[in-house]
């Protein structure tokens, strides 16, 4: 079956670096891609000829890039993460672009993202303006939970579709201590560095029992989660993190702060829900 794509597309930098990473992505792999332009009902009437010639030229773009994309264009009034989400469901990947360029932009529209990932049934990528090709390694956060299970599952698909390094990345930190009552709760550094090794061990040995090809790469880091996304970044071909259905992403990614992640990464960012259907394509 072929897979589909949705591309948003607004007509800025950003929707064309989405299309440009879903390009190079896909190469010339056949696929359903299709163009989505979202407008409020206000707008929708003014707008409507800038739309369609935004919707026209992203369609040129792709179709150029290979006569393997089947690409159609849609123009739909309503709330953006409504019609984004609702167009998507039942497709392989949702797409959209965002550019840390802007920074008033991204004050406005930094949440945007994160509603988009959060309401989304399908994995969600976003993509930066400036993002370029890399043969970095694909880094994957764990969870000490199942909430990432999803997320390992797909970048691990990734990395044996691009023959990509796959990172495994862990972050904790100390509980901190707290009175309960006269008594104070202690911790012990090493017991609590060697559960959390434990949870990455075994995460990293069920993908090499599975996916023996797959190269990989294990890294325990003290710190909240966004901080060690961060950090990874700039050697990252790509980041991926899970969700979950209740509208907040996991891992310690809430509110102001997983704006920050999306808007600060500067590298492509997949959010996958728990629940996403993932191929072997």
């Amino acid at each position: 079956m072929m897979d589909r794509v949705v591309i948003g597309v607004d007509g800025s930098a950003g929707s064309t670096a989405a299309a440009e990473w879903i390009a190079n992505r896909l190469g010339d792999r056949p696929t359903r891609i299709d163009l989505v332009s979202v407008h409020s009902w206000a707008s929708h009437v003014m707008a409507d000829r800038a739309v369609q010639t935004d919707l026209e030229h992203m369609e040129r773009m792709l179709s150029a890039w290979s006569d393997a994309y089947s690409v159609s264009t849609h123009c739909a009034s309503g709330r953006t993460v409504n019609v984004l989400t609702e167009l998507a469901r039942g497709a392989d990947l949702l797409v959209i672009g965002v550019n840390p360029q802007r920074p008033l932009t991204a004050a406005l529209r930094g949440w945007l993202p994160v509603r988009v990932c959060a309401a989304s049934s399908v994995p969600v990528c976003v993509i930066p303006v400036g993002w370029g090709p890399s043969d970095d390694p694909i880094t994957v956060g764990v969870d000490s939970d199942e909430s990432s299970s999803a997320a390992v599952r797909w970048a691990v698909r990734e990395a044996e579709t691009t023959t990509r390094r796959l990172r495994l990345l862990h972050a904790w930190r100390l509980p901190e201590p707290y009175d309960a009552g006269a008594v104070a709760l202690l911790v012990r550094p090493a017991e609590v560095i060697a559960e959390h090794r434990t949870v990455l061990e075994a995460v990293r040995h069920g993908v090499a029992k599975e996916h023996p090809r797959v190269r990989i790469e294990t890294y325990l880091a003290r710190a909240t989660a966004p901080a060690a996304l961060l950090s990874y970044a700039p050697s990252s071909s790509l980041i991926v993190l899970g969700s979950h259905r209740l509208g907040i992403l996991r891992g310690g990614l809430l509110g102001a702060t997983a704006a920050d992640l999306f808007w600060r990464a500067r590298c492509p960012i997949a959010v996958i829900p728990p629940d996403a259907s993932i191929s072997d394509s």
